[in-house]
């Protein structure tokens, strides 16, 4: 089953970051200082066997107390995501501080549709 982790401040930095961070070191991603709330999403991307989701992992930097929510939307075709609804928010937050995301559950509770695009949205939000 294929696996895809966000790693690097480079592939934050790829999707649309507000009043986010993507912190050079490990590569997680971390609110603005001074700021309660921001959003990142993620480019388009193009999974490598849609058939087979399983877990999107993305890690985290968050400060004491905060939350962080994440949603996310699949189009058969690039061009097709814009449209795409996104799904009621989402994951789970790992002792790590990985956010996981159980794709696979939600095509089989239709939370999502299949198709081979998909983008990612993450609200992080300070206590």
């Amino acid at each position: 089953m294929p696996k895809l982790e966000w790693t690097s401040e480079a592939e934050f930095a790829a999707g649309a970051l507000v009043n986010v961070d993507a912190a050079t070191s490990p590569g997680d991603l971390i609110l603005a200082v001074g700021e309660a709330t921001g959003t990142w999403t993620s480019e388009a991307r193009q999974a490598t066997d849609w058939t087979q989701w399983g877990v999107l992992r993305i890690p985290l930097s968050l400060p004491e107390g905060a939350n962080v929510y994440a949603r996310i939307r699949t189009a058969a075709t690039e061009g097709g995501i814009t449209g795409a609804t996104w799904s009621p928010y989402v994951g789970e937050l790992a002792d790590t501080g990985e956010l996981r995301i159980n794709v696979g559950a939600m095509l089989l509770n239709e939370s999502i549709t299949p198709g081979a695009w998909y983008q990612v949205e993450l609200t992080l939000l300070r206590a």
